[in-house]
């Protein structure tokens, strides 16, 4: 079993090798701003906070990001993994804003508090047509 482990995994590489082989470069030609938009939905973030920033029931209690969301009027506040996720995933929050505020500025704010592990808009991913 594990040596039929290893040479699927070497098949696979070597499919994801010669699919980036040769094209790379035709690829960064054809690539532009208008091809993969960085857009996000608007008025929201995604933010990480920090274990500490909450209580044993799970409640936010970090005065400094009760700050902030009073500041900025947060409308509401989400988890991301409404399930028992893995602990590294648990502490994810889609923070929903008015849908005029300046995003960029929010994350700024929110990645410069301690009880964030990191900030950024919810981003909408793109997928690439196959012509």
């Amino acid at each position: 079993m594990r040596r039929f482990s290893f040479f699927l995994l070497g098949i696979i590489s070597i499919f994801i090798l010669q699919s980036n082989c040769g094209c790379q470069e035709q690829a960064e030609d054809e690539v532009d701003a208008t091809t993969y938009p960085t857009t996000h939905v608007s008025g929201e973030i995604v933010v990480k906070f920090k274990p500490e920033a909450f209580d044993e029931e799970e409640k936010l209690i970090a005065e400094s990001i009760l700050e902030l969301n009073e500041k900025y009027e947060v409308v509401s506040i989400e988890r991301v993994f409404k399930t028992k996720p893995v602990r590294d995933l648990s502490n994810i929050y889609i923070l929903e804003f008015a849908e005029d505020i300046d995003i960029m500025g929010l994350v700024q704010a929110y990645e410069e508090d301690p009880n964030v592990v990191y900030a950024e808009p919810n981003y909408i991913m793109h997928t690439q047509d196959a012509d």
